[in-house]
């Protein structure tokens, strides 16, 4: 039979395992469009036929300007991949908020 203490010590073990595993990763999660504030990163995670030739698929691209608009939500600013300033409303699907 497994004494008490050496159960412990193989669950110690296990979890020593599995810290070693996740060491150095960052981990990502996402919140709602409608919370973005400056500095905020948002990912493209797919592309409109319009912005095919201005946004990358898999680009994390950073909230340079934020506004609530009133009766259609909030607006949010970016830099293009070729410089230019453009504005989403937080209903856009192309996005989502990156948080570390």
């Amino acid at each position: 039979m497994i004494s008490r203490e050496e159960y412990n010590k193989a669950l110690d073990t296990v979890e020593a395992y599995h810290k070693q595993l996740f060491i150095g990763s960052v981990v990502r999660s996402f919140k709602p469009l409608s919370k973005l504030e400056i500095g905020d990163f948002v990912k493209c995670e797919k592309l409109h036929q319009q912005n095919k030739t201005c946004l990358t698929i898999g680009k994390e691209y950073e909230v340079i300007d934020v506004h609530d608009i009133e009766y259609y939500g909030f607006r949010f600013c970016i830099i293009d991949d070729n410089g230019k300033k453009k504005r989403y409303f937080d209903k856009n699907s192309q996005f989502k908020v990156v948080v570390a």
